[in-house]
């Protein structure tokens, strides 16, 4: 009887601690999660770059559950190489002279940003996004609108998706004003199933044309309707596709 009496003791104490702290019981059964580290920044000054590692340690912070500030600073700084590390090797003998205070993730990422942040990189993607249009393919259109969104902190969704919008050629932006899209998110996702839709009807037409005999004797393939150089086939075939709204 005392022996079960401390096996129920025993779980009991468990089912304390999973209670208490999740992941302990996934360590208990021998499941455990292994969560992929973040990759190393070497104080590339590049946009991207500075913003992936920031994304990528926050995001770290919540699968492994870090949420003491003097932990998440320790973590952060441990995938610091390169340039990046002599940088925070001269930022901790501030801190150890009270000269500085890094003592949160916040004060550490702006920190990261002031120092790595490529000068004026807001201003420029503003100015290549204002000259961006739509001269290919949609979905080359969408990549570099998102591309540059990235730079751009503070535009508002009304502004993004109008900026959007302004940048389509007229057959694509008549579509998306027919299905009244709301937001960059679903504009961008109304733009892609554009793309799919003409890729697949420019298959479904080079196979239903039909060869035509030509001066020469010669077969040829037929061309499709409002199928013109130039490019406008795009604009002039979608038109009569639409339904009304």
């Amino acid at each position: 009887m005392r022996r079960e009496m401390e096996q129920m003791s025993i779980q009991i104490g468990l089912l304390q601690r999973a209670v208490s702290n999740g992941p302990a019981v996934v360590q208990d059964t021998g499941a455990r999660l292994r969560i992929p580290e973040p990759n190393a920044y070497n104080g590339a000054r590049d946009a991207k770059e500075v913003e992936n590692f920031l994304f990528d340690i926050e995001q770290y912070f919540l699968a492994a559950n870090v949420e003491d500030e003097a932990r998440k600073v320790s973590t952060a700084t441990m995938y610091l190489t390169g340039d990046a590390k002599l940088w925070w090797r001269t930022k901790y003998a501030e801190i150890q002279a009270n000269q500085v205070r890094l003592d949160t993730w916040a004060l550490l990422r702006e920190a990261i940003r002031e120092q790595f942040f490529p000068e004026n990189v807001e201003y420029n993607a503003r100015r290549a996004l204002r000259k961006l249009e739509h001269t290919g393919s949609v979905r080359d259109y969408v990549k570099s609108f998102s591309a540059l969104m990235l730079d751009i902190r503070d535009m508002s969704e009304k502004d993004k998706l109008f900026t959007f919008m302004e940048g389509l050629k007229p057959w694509a932006r008549l579509e998306l004003q027919r299905q009244r899209v709301t937001d960059l998110g679903s504009a961008m996702a109304a733009a892609e199933r554009l793309t799919d839709f003409v890729s697949e009807t420019r298959k479904d037409r080079q196979t239903t044309s039909n060869p035509v005999q030509n001066k020469a004797g010669q077969f040829e393939q037929e061309q499709a309707p409002g199928e013109q150089a130039g490019g406008a086939a795009e604009e002039q075939w979608m038109l009569p596709m639409r339904r009304p709204a």
